[in-house]
């Protein structure tokens, strides 16, 4: 699904075990840019897992990280590198159940959007132009 000029995001949003009651889901939540690079906040949503459940996430890129949660519902956030296509999961097992869902995100340009750029120059063309009649004012002969 799109999520911007920049950045998309393609989610298996949920799974679900039949051999227990447990289920995870995944949501994009936002993008951002950060120095030239891209973060992106996913929630992970999980129900029916034991009080402490041991969770992997792979970003894609080289970085994984592995926690132990009680948390039914949080945030993460993560920043690529650059341009690229990075294919990533989210990993979540207990005692009884262990369940993935996979996500890609292709960034396509870590610049801002569009209309931002178009903006910026607009502005940098009314300053020039003032400034050149500032300057063209100052030079006239009194």
């Amino acid at each position: 699904s799109g999520f911007s000029d920049s950045v998309k995001y393609f989610l298996a949003e949920s799974t679900h075990s039949q051999d227990c009651s447990a289920s995870l889901k995944l949501n994009r939540y936002s993008y951002n840019l950060e120095s030239g690079h891209t973060g992106i906040d996913l929630d992970i949503i999980t129900e029916g897992f034991s009080d402490q459940y041991d969770k992997t996430i792979d970003w894609g890129d080289v970085a994984i990280s592995h926690q132990t949660s009680e948390l039914n519902s949080e945030r993460l956030h993560h920043v690529y590198p650059g341009i690229g296509h990075y294919n990533g999961h989210v990993s979540v097992s207990d005692k009884l159940c262990g369940l993935t869902v996979y996500f890609t995100v292709n960034i396509y340009s870590g610049k801002p959007a569009p209309w931002r750029l178009i903006t910026i120059i607009v502005l940098i063309i009314i300053s020039l132009n003032l400034a050149h009649r500032t300057i063209v004012k100052l030079k006239r002969p009194v």
